[in-house]
């Protein structure tokens, strides 16, 4: 029987809190708090700030309570319980050691995991280790902030419905299969019109046995997510899909690693009656044997997909693309596809494409040890030393930060030591980012912009590999000059590049760091 016990959920050394609840004659006496441990059940809100938390019966925030949960606390759930929220659960744990919050059982079978519903507050899941949840977190038109988490489920790591949180910045989300045959597991799932942002994930994973499906993110229903900078990774003994995508308008898919393993049926992405797609410099790799022939990009009846500047890497019996006629977008091209027994299949012929070892630093199937940046040997020598991806981007994309042409694949490489013709030096854009003082600099620079227009616009750090390592500033700009100022504590010394990204083009600058 549960209990609205009007507690936060803190711990007394001292109390034996004993709510007797009389009904029809009989009575039912459950503990609150005992000695140095807190037993929480039924409603609950205010600050959980000491640990343990044992979680002995469904818990619920309503919808005009908050609940925070300080760094470091543990929560154990003692059975397959839920965790709801209506109000506001705000779990911000502190990125340093013992800081992270923790919720788990301590059982065999899980838990059932956090769902949020029709939650009108901003609630927040910050460095937090959810494990051996049923599904790690389940939004029903709710918003949710997550960030530096390690999500750990069964069935789902995070499934929403007519939901758009923020999935950034986060060490890992996976679903791996626990005694649960034929099951159709899903690291990310998305319905009814969610959009969330999936952006900076290190790794994004599903691993599936016994049979089971593996998707790595799962869409549909009108839902339009913005899928940037992560490591998708699929692996399942019966049918393994990086991406699946159907009943949808639109859908940007940029810059991610999307690998999947499998025995039987392996996809890297399937699309099936969508329009509005948008694939721009994946890496989309196939790894391991097949008994059916894996297939890097299926694209299905209805869909309309634009393809620009990916890599698509196959395992010698795939076939890169599958496409009716008609289904690739004009403009689409400057792919490489490798590695396949057949590199198109339907109507698109490729007219742009590639067809080279993309001569990536590795290959390795541990995702530990694959580094697929692109490789430029003892540069400027002989061009088999040289990746074929450098430079042979759609000439009409964004210039990479050296502004040289695109470069086809995940990773831009950074071409320091090579001197660009006039040719490739990209005209001024509408906006200018003018200075960096000092550059080079120790710990503290000034980053100065002067716009010429009105709009959006942000400044994007990244290292020398592409690899987005933190938004600087973002806002509305006017034309008046903008003077930012960067902190780099916590970065190791050495070469950045800073990106000001606006709706009216792209602008660059190299930094560099002493130690």
């Amino acid at each position: 029987m549960f209990y609205d016990s009007g507690f936060s959920g803190k711990s007394s050394c001292k109390t034996l809190v004993i709510l007797a609840l009389v009904t029809f004659g009989w009575v039912t006496i459950t503990p609150y708090a005992f000695g140095k441990n807190s037993y929480v059940q039924g409603v609950v809100w205010g600050v959980w700030d000491t640990s343990p938390y044992y979680v002995i019966g469904d818990i619920e925030v309503p919808e005009t309570r908050e609940l925070y949960i300080m760094p470091g606390v543990e929560v154990f759930f003692l059975g397959n319980y839920t965790f709801e929220v209506r109000g506001l659960l705000s779990a911000e744990g502190g990125d340093f050691d013992g800081g992270r919050i923790l919720m788990t059982t301590e059982l065999s079978i899980p838990w059932w995991g956090i769902t949020f519903i029709e939650c009108n507050a901003l609630s927040s899941i910050i460095n937090c280790n959810i494990v051996n949840a049923w599904t790690g977190l389940d939004c029903i038109n709710s918003f949710v902030f997550v960030q530096g988490d390690t999500i750990d489920a069964r069935n789902v790591g995070i499934n929403c419905v007519n939901s758009s949180p923020e999935i950034v910045n986060n060490p890992l989300i996976i679903v791996r299969e626990n005694y649960n045959p034929r099951a159709s597991l899903k690291a990310i799932s998305l319905h009814d019109e969610s959009s969330p942002n999936i952006i900076d994930n290190d790794r994004i994973q599903c691993v599936a046995n016994n049979n089971s499906e593996a998707y790595g993110i799962y869409i549909r229903e009108g839902s339009s997510p913005t899928i940037s900078g992560n490591w998708i990774e699929v692996s399942s003994n019966y049918r393994a899909i990086g991406i699946y995508a159907t009943e949808l308008n639109s859908l940007s898919i940029t810059r991610n690693i999307i690998r999947t393993k499998s025995n039987r049926v392996m996809r890297g992405m399937e699309i099936s009656d969508a329009t509005g797609i948008d694939l721009t410099n994946n890496n989309v790799i196939l790894i391991g044997p097949s008994i059916y022939t894996p297939i890097g990009l299926l694209i299905d009846l209805g869909s309309r997909v634009t393809l620009t500047n990916n890599i698509i890497l196959g395992n010698f019996n795939s076939i890169g693309l599958t496409a009716p006629s008609g289904h690739i977008n004009s403009g689409s091209g400057f792919n490489n596809f490798f590695r396949h027994h057949e590199n198109y299949q339907g109507g698109w012929e490729g007219y742009t494409d590639i067809h080279n070892d993309p001569l990536f630093e590795s290959e390795d199937d541990n995702p530990e040890f694959a580094d697929y940046q692109l490789t430029w040997v003892n540069y400027p020598i002989e061009d088999h030393t040289k990746s074929p991806c450098i430079d042979t981007g759609d000439p009409g994309s964004p210039r990479d930060p050296d502004h040289t042409i695109c470069d086809i694949g995940r990773y831009w490489f950074e071409q320091d030591t090579i001197a660009n013709s006039a040719a490739d030096i990209p005209p001024a854009a509408e906006y200018q980012l003018l200075a960096a003082y000092p550059n080079p600099f120790n710990q503290t620079a000034t980053l100065t912009f002067s716009p010429p227009l009105p709009g959006m616009g942000k400044l994007v750090l990244f290292d020398l590999h592409g690899r987005k390592l933190q938004t600087l500033w973002s806002g509305m700009m006017t034309a008046d000059p903008y003077h930012i100022l960067w902190q780099a504590s916590g970065h190791p010394a050495g070469e950045y590049i800073i990106q000001l990204e606006t709706t009216h083009g792209i602008e660059s600058t190299r930094l560099i760091l002493l130690p």
